[in-house]
């Protein structure tokens, strides 16, 4: 299955453990069924052009436990459980800001201790 990023108003931002927790943009992958490689490069190319700044990560949907993957800029191809672990970086969790008597709200966290598969 091919996939590449949709543009960065469909994108999270997510504090990544091994960035040292800095926030990173975090985009969401599109899902190119039965794409030649032709089409795939050019959802990638159009992608690649509403980003300022490629993110460096992506993933498959903004819901606690979505995979995190590494994103490079060019068309993901996965097409067993082998090639999403080589690409895999952690999964989504969504975590509240604890306050001295309130919590701040929400932040997305990107769980890089997380195991690619639970089962």
């Amino acid at each position: 299955m091919q996939y590449t990023i949709e543009g960065p108003d469909s994108s999270l931002e997510a504090f990544v453990v091994c960035d040292g927790y800095e926030k990173s943009s975090i985009a969401t992958l599109l899902h190119l069924p039965d794409a030649t490689v032709k089409t795939a490069a050019m959802f990638g190319r159009y992608a690649a052009k509403t980003w300022d700044k490629q993110p460096r990560y992506a993933c498959f949907r903004a819901e606690p436990g979505a995979a995190v993957v590494w994103w490079n800029g060019e068309t993901i191809n996965i097409n067993s459980p082998e090639d999403l672990a080589a690409i895999y970086v952690g999964k989504l969790r969504l975590t509240h800001i604890p306050g001295e008597f309130v919590s701040y709200g929400k932040a997305w966290v990107v769980d890089t201790n997380a195991a690619v598969y639970d089962g």
